[in-house]
């Protein structure tokens, strides 16, 4: 090749003696402080959201007490008034068992059911003692046999029995009229009272006035005794009878409305009185 096709290459060189440097690429920004700062003020609003429903909730009042039940002893108004004093604590935080005690510390409440209904009722629901009998003169026993005193006079059915004993002893008792009213009612024959007395003997008081004195012991024997001479005859002359003595081994004796005593002689003869 010539040297005129030559073409002289020639390294250029800054005139003013100066050097380039290379730029470097810049760093991009980091957002992650920003995102966590930003997850923590979303969590601290929702906090402070459900800290102001929570609040809210529990402090929602209770403004209306539903009373239900059918009451022939109970107050209504009553009822209510006991439940106030508990309301201070709000719809959540009430207190239902406490609500419970309290009221069945009346009497003649024999169970009590709550409900709470959102937002702000609570509904009491009582069953108040059903009476099968008197206890003496101020007490009475509900359909399970249990006692209960009234502080005050209750009018009641006049037509209830009345039953007898001491306060320890009310399931005997009750075991025992059950008995005897059930035996009695197959002959037509109505049991009013019922008494134990301290010396362990029972003492029974038909609606029509006659008086059966059972004694200690073997009732049940004794009164089937005293039922089958019923069937026998004497239940021709009953009408007559003022009282029947029981405290016989194998008989009874019984004494007339006129003031007269006989005895009737049921098995193989007449025992000592016990």
């Amino acid at each position: 090749m010539s040297l005129l096709g030559r073409k002289k290459i020639r390294k250029k060189t800054n005139v003013s003696g100066a050097s380039f440097n290379a730029v470097k690429p810049s760093t991009p920004f980091n957002w992650n402080p920003l995102r966590k700062l930003s997850l923590v003020l979303v969590a601290g609003l929702l906090l402070s959201g459900f800290l102001q429903v929570v609040n809210t909730v529990l402090s929602q009042p209770v403004t209306r007490i539903a009373v239900r039940g059918e009451f022939n002893h109970v107050d209504r108004e009553a009822v209510a008034s006991e439940v106030k004093p508990f309301l201070e604590n709000g719809f959540v935080m009430l207190d239902l068992q406490g609500i419970r005690d309290r009221l069945l510390q009346q009497p003649w409440i024999f169970d009590v059911a709550l409900a709470r209904h959102w937002p702000d009722e609570i509904e009491i629901t009582v069953e108040e003692q059903i009476v099968i009998a008197r206890w003496g003169e101020i007490g009475f026993l509900n359909n399970r046999g249990e006692l209960f005193k009234p502080a005050a006079a209750t009018a009641v059915d006049d037509d209830l029995p009345v039953l007898y004993g001491q306060d320890s002893d009310t399931e005997l008792v009750v075991n025992h009229f059950r008995e005897l009213r059930s035996v009695l009612a197959e002959h037509n024959l109505i049991l009013k009272k019922l008494r134990l007395n301290e010396r362990n003997s029972w003492l029974a008081s038909l609606d029509s006035g006659v008086e059966i004195i059972i004694g200690s012991g073997a009732v049940m024997e004794k009164m089937r005794l005293l039922l089958f001479a019923y069937e026998q005859g004497l239940a021709m002359d009953f009408d007559q009878i003022q009282s029947i003595d029981m405290r016989y081994n194998n008989g009874f004796s019984v004494a007339w409305r006129a003031g007269s005593e006989s005895v009737a002689v049921v098995n193989s003869g007449i025992g000592q009185q016990g």
